[in-house]
């Protein structure tokens, strides 16, 4: 098990952003792919909001775009 960051891309500016740290980044990955629920155990993450890639952004001209789940960046050793 290895923590680190959930990766999404800005739909609008195609800035690659990080702004969701979970405990294990392989069973976040399964729970996005298997259209699941986040553990409930996760303290800080919404556990009873349903994964469903997208994530909010502000673009560097002060504008929200919306950003896809691209991948996750573990936590250095």
């Amino acid at each position: 098990m290895k923590g680190g960051t959930l990766d999404y891309k800005c739909r609008r500016c195609g800035k690659v952003f990080s702004n969701t740290h979970v405990p294990d980044t392989t069973t976040a990955i399964i729970c996005f792919i298997s259209d699941a629920f986040m553990p409930s155990a996760w303290t800080g993450e919404p556990a009873n909001l349903k994964i469903d890639g997208v994530e909010t952004h502000c673009c560097e001209d002060g504008v929200f775009g919306i950003g896809d789940f691209i991948g996750a960046t573990d936590d250095k050793s």
